[in-house]
């Protein structure tokens, strides 16, 4: 009987070191699709020229879009995790006016199923964030039916407008063809979308 109850122990040791020694488990996996990716039209290496208050150009460049999947733990004290999927891109705004301007636009999921597209503006100090859930529709989303810049109507584009405080952007104009067509600024002032040259085309 004794025997039994030490096997027994013995067994139940080399159970619990099996299990402490367990692999890494996979949890869930939040991740973008084609989908979500293509309402972002810049892939990087474009030229955007943006008209200011109809008198002068600026000039923006998209630097590489990345993409990166995380493995992101779930707690402290346990090995279980799941995988995390952003994507990123810079558009870096040629002016003398601030030392430091661009744009950041991001796709992130979270692990309720929600996806967020943030748009953010630095120009300097001031930081002006806009964000819409994914993906974006003109049922569910706010827009208007078309804006005419570039010459032309560009139809669905998506807006987001925050209460003016100063002088920094307050509303966006976005299209999934053709990215930021619109920024209107606090102090009245506005940059509208003059042309692109798309990134295949240099």
């Amino acid at each position: 009987m004794k025997n039994k109850k030490i096997v027994f122990i013995f067994l139940l040791g080399v159970l619990g070191l099996c299990f402490s020694c367990e692999k890494d488990h996979l949890t869930g996996k939040f991740l973008l699709t084609d989908e979500m990716k293509a309402q972002n039209p810049y892939q990087g290496g474009e030229t955007l020229f943006f008209l200011r208050n109809n008198e002068d150009t600026i000039v923006v460049f998209a630097k590489d879009r990345v993409n990166k999947v995380h493995e992101v733990l779930e707690g402290i004290n346990t090995k279980n995790y799941f995988l995390l999927e952003e994507e990123n891109i810079f558009l870096n705004i040629d002016t003398i006016l601030h030392d430091t301007s661009y744009l950041h636009l991001k796709m992130m999921p979270d692990r309720k199923g929600k996806t967020t597209f943030s748009i953010d503006l630095f120009q300097g100090n001031l930081r002006t964030d806009f964000s819409f859930k994914l993906l974006l529709s003109t049922t569910t989303t706010p827009c208007i039916d078309s804006l005419f810049v570039m010459n032309r109507w560009v139809k669905d584009v998506f807006t987001q407008e925050h209460e003016i405080l100063d002088s920094r952007a307050y509303k966006l104009y976005y299209s999934t063809e053709f990215g930021i067509v619109r920024l209107d600024f606090g102090d009245g002032s506005y940059w509208e979308l003059e042309k692109i040259d798309w990134a295949d085309e240099n």
